[in-house]
C-alpha cells in the first residue's frame, strides 16, 4: 500500500505513494513534468504542511462537537495529494503530505484507516479517469468498503499558473464526517470558492456546510442545498 512506515509524526513529501521505485515511478511521467513536480512539491514548505495538517485537526475537532459524545476522543488518518492529470487515473498520483489528526482513542484502528484512507484516494483518481467523479461517495459501495471520504478539487494558484488538482482524504470517523472533514480542509486551503460550493453541492453533505459556513464565514458557499433544510 505505500514505501514508507506508519507512525503518529507528520510526513513531509513523499512524491511515490503507490511503493514504487524512482526509475518505475520516473517512467511513468516525461522528464519535463517530473521536473515541474520536483519544483511545485518543494515550494510546498515544512510550515505550510503543518498549517494543511492543522486545518484537518481543526476540522475533526469542530465535526467531533456536532456528533457528540459518540465520536468523542476520535481522530483519523489524512493525506493530501498532488494529481498530476485527472485523466490519466491514479498513476499521476502524488502524496504531498500526511498525518495522523485528531484525538488517539480509536488509534488502534490507525492501520485501517491509513489503508482506508489510500484506497479512497486512489479509486477517487480512478473514477475521476473513467467517469469526472470529483468525491468518493459517487462511488461508495460499503460491502466493499468503499467510502465517502477523499476529494477532488482544482487549484489555480495564480492567473499565470495552470490548474493544480489535488485530493484530499480521511478516514476515521463515520463516512459523513470524513468527508465533511476533506471539504473543510480544502477551505482552509483557500481553493477557489466555487471548488467548495461544488463539492458540498454534489454532496449534499450538512456536516461540511456547517463546517465551511462556520469556519470560514467569508467564503460565500451559498444557502444550505435543498436536501438539507
Amino acid at each position: 500500500m505505500g514505501g514508507y512506515a506508519v507512525n503518529y509524526n507528520e510526513k513531509s513529501i513523499l512524491p511515490n505513494p503507490l511503493g514504487l521505485t524512482s526509475s518505475i515511478f520516473r517512467s511513468k511521467v516525461s522528464n519535463r513534468t517530473w521536473a515541474r513536480l520536483e519544483v511545485e512539491m518543494y515550494r510546498m514548505t515544512a510550515n505550510k504542511r503543518k498549517s494543511i495538517l492543522s486545518g484537518a485537526r481543526n476540522a475533526v475537532s469542530k465535526v467531533i462537537e456536532k456528533l457528540g459524545m459518540s465520536e468523542e476522543g476520535k481522530g483519523g488518518y489524512f493525506r493530501l495529494f498532488h494529481l498530476e492529470n485527472p485523466k490519466e487515473g491514479y498513476i499521476g498520483l502524488n502524496l504531498v503530505c500526511e498525518g495522523w489528526v485528531g484525538g488517539h482513542s480509536n488509534a488502534p484502528k490507525m492501520r485501517k484507516y491509513w489503508i482506508v484512507s489510500m484506497e479512497k484516494a486512489i479509486r477517487l483518481a480512478t473514477k475521476a479517469a473513467l467517469y469526472g467523479d470529483s468525491a468518493s461517495g459517487q462511488s461508495k459501495d460499503e460491502s466493499k468498503d468503499h467510502y465517502a471520504g477523499a476529494i477532488l478539487v482544482r487549484c489555480i494558484p495564480d492567473e499565470d499558473s495552470d490548474p493544480v488538482w489535488l485530493i484530499f482524504s480521511f478516514s476515521g470517523l463515520p463516512a459523513q464526517a470524513d468527508e465533511a472533514v476533506t471539504i473543510a480542509t480544502s477551505a482552509h486551503m483557500a481553493v477557489n470558492v466555487d471548488e467548495v460550493r461544488k463539492l458540498v453541492e454534489l454532496t449534499q453533505n450538512e456536516l461540511a456546510w456547517d463546517l465551511v459556513h462556520e469556519m470560514y464565514p467569508h467564503m460565500d458557499i451559498g444557502p444550505r442545498p435543498a436536501k438539507l433544510l
